[in-house]
């Protein structure tokens, strides 16, 4: 009886080291882009990619293409903000794109605007 009491006690103690020494990865967040009149047009879900970097899938659907298919990404946390990068979009305004951003950062917003036009926000969570 107190052999199978040890055992037990030492199963649990190496599922609780385990379970500290496997990587943890943190659950996803997902952030809504709106236009200025708040209607929706996409999604940007934050995921932890490896110990550098965070990773951003953008879903997008119903962007405004009358100035092009082309649009930049940028990221901001408290302190500083980023271009994260460009992306294109087809005919309907419509794009699925991965990004990849600093991970020791806290990332909370982002927008998208025209290439060119840093100040002209399409769209922003």
């Amino acid at each position: 009886m107190k052999t199978l009491s040890r055992m037990k006690i030492a199963f649990a103690a190496a599922a609780a080291m385990l379970a500290l020494l496997l990587p943890q990865k943190a659950p996803p967040h997902e952030l809504m882009l709106r236009t200025a009149s708040g209607r929706s047009v996409g999604q940007a879900v934050m995921g932890r990619s490896d110990a550098r970097n965070s990773s951003l899938a953008l879903s997008a659907r119903g962007l405004p293409v009358d100035r092009g298919h082309q649009f930049v990404l940028w990221a901001s946390d408290d302190k500083s903000s980023m271009q994260v990068g460009r992306f294109m979009v087809d005919r309907s305004g419509s794009c699925r794109a991965r990004f990849n951003l600093p991970a020791d950062h806290a990332w909370t917003q982002f927008w998208v605007t025209n290439p060119g036009k840093p100040k002209s926000v399409v769209a922003s969570t």
